[in-house]
């Protein structure tokens, strides 16, 4: 691209005036799992951790939506006495949810500016980072282990926005439910968002993450949680006469994810 003339600067010594020319170097943006589906924007998606690597001096409008992983379901364990069975372990919760816009470009002379991205898992959060700007979606915690019927589930993400950034979204995850009696646990918490609404153009990349049920009879593991960020549904426990150790496990929780669009 040639140089563009963008203004006068006052000269040295002779108090007259002389041009100055400026290069606009082009936006450009690599990583992550990269679609243009038509819809004149560029998206990036990540489900593990990456870089987001951005160059040029022509600033554009992002708008990045990312959700935390959800929380593995507990494990039973121990046993629940002659003639009982261990309860499963609460579900673990989901994560937190957040979408927000930035404005994107290269340093000031154009070079790479690196942003750090980390999609997490369980109890780890998704991250969108750079020396200027940090802003997080918390992954839900782990159901604990347990052969009780009172132990609450894992807990549910929270946004953490330390750089103060608009935000249009901010929703923390849902708590994991605990254990719904002598043999079966309760629900994984769902992601930060739950209701499939049209119009929110991150849903073809995101859907709503849902929590894993804890499954029945006893020993059944519990179900994964499903979508990106629902939490894992808790492990139906096993025990009896004679006692037995709690076998059923926990479902997975789901991992997190960013996704980064910007018009083209």
């Amino acid at each position: 691209m040639a140089p563009f003339f963008t203004g006068f600067t006052r000269g040295i010594g002779g108090g007259g005036f002389s041009k100055r020319f400026v290069k606009l170097i082009p936006f450009s943006a690599t990583g992550g799992t990269i679609s243009t589906p038509g819809d004149g924007y560029k998206y990036h998606s990540f489900t593990s951790p990456g870089n987001f690597n951005v160059t040029g001096t022509v600033k554009v409008q992002a708008e990045i939506a990312m959700v935390g992983g959800g929380g593995n379901g507990g494990t039973p364990q121990g046993d629940g006495g002659p003639g009982n069975y261990d309860s499963g372990s609460g579900g673990g919760g989901g994560g937190a949810f957040v979408n927000f816009s930035f404005e994107l470009s290269g340093d000031s002379s154009g070079n790479i500016l690196n942003y750090n991205i980390t999609a997490g898992g369980t109890s780890t959060p998704t991250s969108f980072a750079s020396p200027n700007v940090s802003i997080t979606a918390g992954g839900g915690t782990a159901g604990p282990p347990s052969y009780r019927t009172d132990v609450p589930g894992g807990t549910g993400g929270i946004v953490s926005n330390p750089s103060n950034i608009p935000t249009i979204r901010s929703t923390s995850g849902a708590n994991g439910s605990g254990t719904l009696g002598a043999d079966q646990a309760g629900p994984g918490g769902a992601a930060g968002h739950t209701s499939n609404r049209s119009g929110e153009w991150w849903i073809p990349y995101m859907g709503p993450g849902e929590g894993g049920l804890g499954n029945f009879p006893a020993g059944t593991p519990g179900t994964p949680g499903t979508s990106y960020g629902g939490g894992g549904g808790g492990g139906a426990g096993q025990g009896g006469d004679p006692p037995q150790p709690g076998i059923g496990q926990g479902g997975s929780g789901t991992p997190g994810r960013i996704v980064i669009r910007y018009l083209t």
